[in-house]
């Protein structure tokens, strides 16, 4: 039985629902390993902020912000996901990055990676992952970062869709499927969002949720 057919599946979201009904914005992912239910994790759109957030099993991942700059320094300017600590490094391919121990918050398929190697580590390795998302995973609005993995770190595009695609692309052996549910009322960021996701075409299943 796929995700969206469990009967713990709709309990989730219809609790989360009723919280995104509240909080104008918000958007949840909810995941699965190999259709058993005592897996399932709820991640939820958080504000990024500097102080250290609690979310799924064990807290938020600390990750690498990469800047996308040029140079090897994070300019004030690039500070746009909250605060940094110091310290950069060059990370090659004419990029610079800056990791922060205490970030918090991201997009709701950012945290669900950002978890990812720790619910392999508490559920074991996975042949099935599915994963349901609110709306549709954005193109490029969420910044690159890297992820750490136990094959090494994968630096992750800007925007969720492709982030997603690069993590499947490190994982293979997976059979992925997605679901989104809500669309991005302007049309062209609807479409750049479509195209984002394109990349997971023969690569995992997915589809929208229509209930």
């Amino acid at each position: 039985m796929t995700l969206i057919r469990s009967r713990e599946f709709a309990r989730q979201k219809r609790s989360l629902d009723v919280f995104a009904r509240a909080n104008r914005g918000y958007v949840y992912a909810i995941s699965r390993f190999d259709d058993d239910d005592s897996t399932i994790c709820t991640f939820g759109s958080m504000g990024y902020r500097d102080d250290p957030i609690k979310t799924g099993i064990g807290g938020v991942a600390p990750v690498t912000l990469l800047s996308m700059k040029n140079n090897n320094k994070v300019k004030a300017s690039d500070q746009i996901m909250g605060g940094f600590v110091a310290g950069t490094e060059n990370i090659g391919l004419g990029k610079s990055a800056v990791r922060n121990e205490q970030q918090g918050g991201a997009h709701a398929e950012e945290l669900f990676l950002r978890k990812l190697p720790q619910m392999f580590d508490e559920f074991g390795e996975a042949s099935k992952i599915d994963l349901f998302i609110s709306r549709i995973p954005c193109a490029n609005t969420s910044a690159s970062w890297s992820l750490a993995a136990p094959g090494g770190n994968v630096l992750l595009p800007c925007g969720c869709g492709n982030k997603l695609t690069a993590v499947i692309q490190a994982n293979p052996g997976i059979t992925w499927r997605i679901w989104w549910e809500e669309e991005y009322p302007n049309a062209t960021t609807q479409a750049a969002c479509v195209a984002a996701l394109n990349g997971l075409r023969g690569r995992a299943i997915v589809e929208r949720y229509r209930g």
